[in-house]
């Protein structure tokens, strides 16, 4: 486990929590105590010659100690100058404790290193075990998280077996992606149940129009 500096983690894109909801308590709590519990990462582009500079988003070349290059930005001396790159780690687990402790205007958190996690497979499959026993996960965010595991290359059997849940739940999720339109958005906002959305992706042979019934019986007009 190491310190890390905050403005040097970039979240992992597939991470699937849209919301991170109320961070007031943890915050107040991190002033106070700091971060208990150490946030998980992955290496990002620390041993790489250029990196994300934190202030203006440009990728530039690094020192030999690994911040990143004087430089310029609009004109004038970048902040983000000789500070670590916002991508040097990935952040793989702890969000809501990282954003806690930016808010609480802490530089660095306690970090474990996952070096071993070199595929997006492997660091997909980590931040899905970390977030699926969360009851604020919705079904649309696992997914998207399913679907990103599946574009890393994992079956559903795969998923099943790396994520510790069973095959049927993995394939149900999958079967949101095909929604149509109007139904996903009908289920993120509430106006459908998570039961008439899986109808409508049923296994018949003509889901679809299947599906379009059980969405106008349920009022999913945009």
């Amino acid at each position: 486990m190491r310190e890390i500096p905050l403005s040097s983690m970039s979240v992992h894109p597939g991470h699937p929590r849209s919301d991170l909801g109320n961070l007031d308590a943890l915050v107040a709590d991190v002033a106070a105590h700091g971060v208990i519990e150490p946030v998980i990462v992955a290496p990002g582009t620390r041993w790489l010659s250029t990196g994300k500079c934190a202030d203006c988003g440009l990728r530039r070349r690094r020192h030999g100690s690994g911040v990143v290059e004087q430089h310029e930005s609009s004109g004038r001396p970048c902040p983000g100058s000789g500070e670590p790159a916002a991508d040097d780690w990935v952040l793989l687990a702890g969000r809501r404790r990282a954003m806690a402790a930016t808010m609480a205007c802490l530089e660095t958190v306690p970090a474990i290193v996952r070096a071993d996690l070199r595929s997006d497979a492997d660091r997909l499959s980590l931040i899905a075990r970390e977030n699926l026993h969360r009851l604020d996960l919705t079904p649309l965010e696992v997914a998207r998280l399913f679907g990103a595991l599946t574009a890393a290359g994992l079956t559903s059997t795969r998923i099943s077996q790396r994520v510790r849940v069973p095959k049927a739940f993995v394939d149900r999720r999958l079967r949101l992606l095909d929604l149509p339109s109007g139904v996903w958005g009908a289920l993120r906002r509430g106006r459908v149940g998570l039961a008439a959305a899986e109808e409508v992706v049923g296994l018949e042979a003509n889901p679809r129009r299947r599906g379009w019934g059980v969405a106008e019986r349920c009022d999913v007009r945009p």
